[in-house]
């Protein structure tokens, strides 16, 4: 059985790790499309 604490633990980072993956896509676009509020409201949410 896996520790409730360990899998936050995991959760967590990984929940990190898709965002920064996500950030890395999102300036991207940005970067081509600076007036793109879209992602900009998607990426608020995260």
């Amino acid at each position: 059985m896996v520790d409730q604490q360990e899998m936050e633990k995991f959760k967590f980072e990984l929940k990190t790790e898709c965002r920064g993956i996500l950030y890395s896509v999102f300036f991207k676009i940005v970067k081509k499309k600076p007036n793109n509020c879209l992602f900009v409201t998607i990426m608020w949410e995260l």
